[in-house]
């Protein structure tokens, strides 16, 4: 399953699917991100139940180890080149913060960095902020609210708001494009750090059962326990733990 990254989203998808006709379970594995799934074939066929996901906005392939492994590592790269971006734009945006908030908002270079605030948390919003949009979209269009909504609607209406101010050049106004970039870097973090607990070599688990994400993997064919973050890098392992302990 592509596109899964709360409890609302599981709840939409079995919502969904134990509805269709024909359809006898469905269970939705948010950690590992799989859907078991039980239909009668003579009622209704696979390929209308994939249609059905994909138009409340999930993709379903039939699992395969190899093409799961392809897509996971495509999804963890092209999350980690929205992170970079965000925390590039972060960091400069820091600076004109500083800036700003020093008094540089009431002299000569007032308009100059709104400018700047603009030009760095316009790409960030539509390039880094795109999954967080596209699930809002998503939500809107099937009338189900998602986590996505709620972001995507704070980020939007702070930089619609620092938009105006910086397009109209409104002299007692502030503009928080900060704001949104940090917010959308932070959540960003929290989505790669969430999913780090899954993140496992498929091929070392094929044949295993999956318990929750803070159990041990237990392989029948080998019946021995393995960690749950073994192949991954020791920084992912210390910043999982971090966050297990924390929450």
């Amino acid at each position: 399953m592509e596109g899964i990254h709360c409890a609302a989203c599981v709840w939409l998808i079995e919502h969904t699917l134990n509805q269709l006709p024909g359809v006898l379970s469905a269970r939705v594995n948010l950690s590992a991100k799989r859907l078991l799934l039980r239909w009668d074939n003579s009622r209704i066929q696979l390929s209308e139940i994939i249609n059905s996901l994909a138009r409340v906005g999930y993709a379903a392939t039939p699992f395969d180890p190899e093409a799961a492994e392809g897509i996971l590592k495509k999804q963890t790269r092209d999350l980690l080149f929205r992170i970079t971006f965000a925390g590039f734009a972060m960091m400069n945006l820091i600076w004109v913060s500083i800036a700003l908030y020093s008094g540089a908002d009431k002299g000569e270079f007032h308009t100059l960095f709104h400018w700047v605030g603009f030009a760095l948390a316009t790409p960030t919003l539509l390039y880094s902020g795109w999954p967080f949009l596209k699930g809002a979209w998503t939500s809107l269009r099937t009338r189900h609210l998602g986590m996505d909504l709620p972001i995507a609607l704070g980020a939007v209406v702070t930089w619609a708001y620092s938009s105006w101010v910086t397009f109209t050049d409104l002299p007692d106004h502030q503009v928080y494009f900060d704001t949104v970039v940090n917010f959308i870097f932070v959540i960003l973090i929290g989505r790669h750090l969430k999913g780090c607990p899954s993140v496992m070599p498929l091929p070392q688990h094929k044949g295993c059962s999956i318990c929750n994400p803070g159990s041990p993997w237990y392989c029948r064919t080998a019946r021995k326990n393995l960690s749950p973050y073994a192949g991954s890098s020791r920084v992912t392992r210390w910043l999982s733990n971090r966050v297990q302990k924390f929450l």
